[in-house]
């Protein structure tokens, strides 16, 4: 139960008397949104968090919109954004109950172009119907081809992009059956719209009493394209670095991760390119007939870019093994594997650029390679 301050009904009535004579046309009766807003700043901070994070949970934000919520985070320090450049608002319906986030910079590929999200947005359907729309700019063709993707409504988007609960082909039934495109438009706007606005208002809010590396972690991990982040205290600063799931990307991602950082920081935080530890094996497709090239470099690409998973180890003996089982598969006795024709080597190049290298060297038979903190890449494989 929330104990109010002995003086909090005199402020409670000194701000309802200014909101009046500000001229502002808003219902601020006792049961009404702006009246449990103005109750909630009458009251001490950790209580305002405690009451704004409720109504934020239970949705009481949603019927605001326009100036009404310019004034409302405005309290919180909370500004709509500024966009620049051309806008495209893509409009959906949706029917389904699972809970779903779009990350800022999840990709769409929508009639032969390609699209990012502007905001990260968060669906929950508590209705037999959901209308919501998603801010996306134009950016320069991505090749998807490698990649998951998500296919509804005469749209394509990366899977890499949405955050949900459950197995990822059951979450894109549910995106096929349930989600509609009813509009695909540019907009003349040059600000963020209210519903982007709204959906990153509300997550800012619930988590206000954080300490500042689990708020500036938690954002960032929403954003698409963004595997990990790894958050160093020093004496002085702090050190942020990113762990992408694509690298021809990761300047733009670093762009949002650096509107984050500057959002919450308390201090100095320094924003970092990882480490690129890049992988060449020689001698493994040429073993083969070209019929297994395309499926066993999707697969040897997948196992070196997931080595951060294995505590930055890379283990031949399992990559060895992992190899001749996937081959087994593909063909269950019509094949020759010689694992010591193999020839691994690793360079280990600063800020994810290869001309930065700072170690190298070959990993030999029955060998382990432990690697400092970074991202994976196969850069050759033959």
């Amino acid at each position: 139960m929330i104990k109010l301050n002995s003086n909090w009904e005199t402020f409670k009535n000194n701000v309802l008397t200014n909101v009046s004579q500000s001229g502002l046309d808003l219902d601020t009766s006792e049961l009404s949104f702006f009246g449990k807003v103005i109750e909630a700043l009458s009251i001490g901070s950790s209580d305002v968090i405690s009451i704004i994070d409720e109504m934020a949970s239970q949705n009481t934000f949603d019927l605001t919109n326009n100036s009404n919520l310019d004034f409302i985070f405005d309290f919180f320090n909370i500004k709509r954004l500024k966009t620049t450049g051309e806008t495209w608002k893509l409009d959906f319906a949706y029917t389904g109950s699972a809970i779903f986030t779009i990350k800022a910079g999840a990709y769409f590929f929508i009639d032969e172009k390609t699209y990012q999200a502007r905001y990260s947005t968060e669906v929950q359907n508590e209705y037999r119907l959901k209308t919501f729309s998603i801010e996306l700019f134009e950016v320069s063709t991505l090749e998807y081809s490698n990649f998951d993707l998500f296919e509804f409504a005469g749209v394509k988007a990366l899977a890499t992009g949405f955050s949900f609960t459950g197995e990822k082909v059951s979450f894109s039934e549910i995106l096929s059956e349930n989600l509609t495109k009813t509009d695909f438009s540019v907009v003349a706007t040059t600000t963020e719209s209210d519903y982007s606005f709204l959906n990153r208002a509300k997550n800012i809010l619930q988590f206000l009493s954080a300490d500042t590396n689990y708020k500036i972690k938690t954002s960032i991990l929403e954003i698409s394209n963004v595997t990990d982040v790894l958050i160093e205290n020093r004496d002085f600063d702090t050190i942020v670095t990113i762990i992408p799931s694509n690298l021809d990307v990761l300047d733009s991602t670093l762009d949002y991760c650096a509107e984050v950082i500057n959002y919450y920081k308390t201090h100095n935080f320094i924003l970092k390119k990882p480490v690129l530890n890049a992988i060449t094996i020689k001698n493994l497709l040429n073993q083969f007939e070209s019929d297994y090239e395309q499926d066993l470099t999707a697969f040897v690409k997948s196992y070196v870019r997931d080595i951060y998973l294995n505590d930055f180890i890379f283990d031949r003996n399992d990559f060895e093994f992992r190899v001749y089982e996937y081959l087994r598969k593909l063909n269950s006795s019509n094949f020759s594997f010689d694992k010591d024709k193999l020839e691994i080597i690793y360079s280990c190049c600063s800020k994810c650029d290869t001309t930065a290298e700072f170690s190298n060297g070959k990993i030999y038979p029955s060998e382990t390679k432990t690697f400092g903190v970074g991202v994976f890449v196969c850069l050759e494989l033959t």
